[in-house]
């Protein structure tokens, strides 16, 4: 696949989305290990340059960490942010950021994948449960 080009993949699918006059398509990656837990924003030029492109509305979910990365992402004219690790961190995470809180205390170490299967809990952050519940 590394030999491919995604981009090339992408509009033949956002094409494909368009006319079937879908909602909206989210847009994500699989190679985060090439990120750093600094880094923020993951594939937001690919995500902008894709809805300049075509009429379908795009969600970008992938290294969004506080309200500046959201502002970032809508200012780059893709319609939506999204999370998902800081809500497994942080299921209020949108109440900590709105109360002042700077961002999300995510450490995007990939651990959720898998860790509750393996210790009983969702993220690195979040206690051990007690034995017996």
């Amino acid at each position: 696949y590394q030999n491919r080009d995604y981009q090339e993949d992408m509009r033949y699918f956002m094409k494909v989305f368009e006319e079937l006059q879908v909602d909206a398509v989210e847009l994500s990656g699989y190679n985060f290990s090439s990120f750093s837990a600094r880094e923020h924003c993951y594939y937001l030029k690919d995500a902008a340059k894709l809805r300049k492109q075509f009429d379908v509305p795009v969600i970008l979910v992938g290294g969004i960490r506080n309200l500046e990365d959201m502002k970032a992402v809508l200012e780059a004219g893709v319609d939506m942010a999204a999370m998902a690790r800081p809500f497994i961190a942080e299921p209020d995470i949108i109440n900590r950021l709105l109360s002042g809180q700077e961002g999300s205390r995510c450490i995007s170490c990939n651990n959720c994948h898998g860790l509750y299967l393996t210790e009983g809990r969702r993220c690195v952050l979040h206690p051990y449960p007690e034995k017996g519940m």
